[in-house]
């Protein structure tokens, strides 16, 4: 039996869920007692859980945020996701995004529980071997969080969309979910909560001599995911910090190496990822949606018209004679058809904690500083120096969120952007959508509750669908 298909039958050993999260199968807790009961599990179960967590994003959290923002002009030809590009969606498009990230994203925070659970008496079993324990445990906690996260972006309102957060955002999923337990939504304030103590909590279990590469969980990883959720607090101080810590410990990919980096199948010298997904033979999924013979999806003007044309990430928009097209998901350098089958998703890479630093920065009162971190990325687009680059100090709020669709354009950031800075969101003349502009806030800026789990679990309210 190869890995990969060891890796399947972990992670399907490992669930516990069917076809949505509260509803528990009777059997399969003696076996998972018994895969945990030896220390060689661990190693195997948190590899499982990374190729669950891997369609999440190649399927649904690379284009969702873009195509229900301005980023993308979809092809009229498409049917998969034009409901989406519309807010045509409702509860009952269970065989959608709406209801498979829902889905998916408890059976991993299902499956990092089972780890969490069972390691504590592994680890007292096996003390020699407390360093791998926690090197696993510290990973699982990193994927609960980046899993709330994802879901609570998804199906509650900002952060801010109330004083104190006290909105409806998802469930807390923390523990191995009894057969009748049933549970509610929480408020968005708690899961936020939630997320940063299982951040800070995977920090304290890394061993001090983890350093893994970008495909794993890592320090760094968690610390930039921790800047990420503090920026959408609104908590500028402990971005600010936390954007800090990370920046001084990775360097910035060259200008030289800036489109191999996600043009090229093999890993760059000084590729700036922080935490990627492997992918090998798991399909690609944002591949096919841009593929630039025939793409579902095209970069619009609200993006391609902010690059000047000496700028190096403009080459990513377009390819050969096949006009606009976004080319981040497609390699060009694939000469074998196992490396057409798939794609290593990006999450988190250098480049947006210098955005979140800058973010944090102005609303701080440090402009200049803000400015910097701009013109670092600016200057290595446009292959000068940064102090040939010059921004107003009075426009710095809105140099750094043109600054976030530049580079960060199509990798699953647009919609929660305006979202969380109470943006409206305007599409450009040119879109087919029949929904030209939604002035925030508005319902539609959170995805329905799927029916499958309003049906199971009485206690789970339903998102509005409607503004009244």
């Amino acid at each position: 039996m190869d890995m990969k298909k060891t890796l399947i039958i972990i992670a399907a050993l490992l669930s516990l869920s069917s076809c949505h999260f509260l509803e528990i199968e009777k059997v399969g807790k003696s076996d998972i007692e018994t895969y945990f009961s030896e220390i060689t599990s661990l190693e195997p179960a948190i590899y499982g859980v990374y190729s669950l967590v891997q369609p999440v994003y190649d399927k649904y959290m690379n284009m969702y945020p873009s195509l229900a923002a301005d980023e993308i002009d979809l092809s009229a030809t498409s049917t998969t996701w034009a409901y989406y590009y519309n807010f045509m969606r409702t509860s009952s498009d269970e065989a959608s995004m709406l209801g498979y990230l829902w889905k998916y994203g408890y059976n991993v925070i299902n499956n990092c529980n089972q780890i969490i659970e069972h390691a504590p008496k592994l680890r007292e079993d096996y003390p020699h071997d407390a360093d791998l324990v926690d090197r696993v445990v510290g990973q699982a906690y990193f994927v609960r969080a980046l899993m709330h996260f994802e879901l609570v972006r998804c199906y509650g309102q900002n952060y801010t969309f109330t004083s104190d957060a006290s909105h409806l955002g998802v469930p807390i999923v923390d523990h191995v979910l009894g057969l009748t337990e049933k549970i509610s939504r929480n408020s968005v304030s708690a899961v936020y909560k939630h997320i940063v103590s299982d951040l800070r909590t995977s920090l304290e279990k890394y061993p001090a001599s983890y350093n893994p590469s970008q495909y794993f969980a890592s320090p760094i990883a968690s610390k930039a995911l921790l800047a990420r959720v503090y920026l959408y607090m609104e908590k500028w101080q402990e971005a600010y910090d936390m954007a800090a810590e990370v920046m001084a410990a990775k360097t910035l990919t060259s200008r030289a190496n800036y489109v191999d980096m996600f043009c090229k199948t093999a890993s760059v010298s000084d590729d700036e990822g922080l935490f990627r997904l492997n992918g090998y033979k798991q399909g690609r999924s944002s591949r096919s949606f841009y593929y630039y013979e025939s793409p579902e999806g095209r970069p619009s003007e609200k993006v391609t018209s902010l690059y000047t044309a000496d700028d190096i990430r403009a080459s990513l928009m377009t390819y050969g004679t096949y006009g606009k097209v976004c080319m981040k998901f497609c390699t060009t350098d694939e000469t074998t058809q196992d490396e057409m089958k798939y794609y290593n998703a990006t999450v988190i890479r250098l480049s947006e904690v210098y955005l979140i630093h800058a973010e944090a920065a102005a609303h701080l009162g440090k402009n200049s500083e803000a400015l910097d971190d701009v013109k670092a990325l600016e200057a290595r687009a446009r292959g000068v120096d940064a102090s040939e680059i010059s921004f107003s100090e009075s426009d710095v709020l809105k140099v750094i969120a043109e600054e976030r669709i530049k580079e960060l354009c199509f990798e699953g950031h647009r919609f929660f952007d305006l979202s969380r800075r109470h943006e409206d969101i305007e599409r450009p003349s040119t879109t087919s959508s029949t929904v030209k502009h939604i002035t925030y806030p508005d319902w539609r800026y959170v995805l329905p509750i799927p029916q499958v789990e309003l049906s199971a679990n009485e206690n789970i309210t339903p998102n509005p669908t409607s503004n009244e």
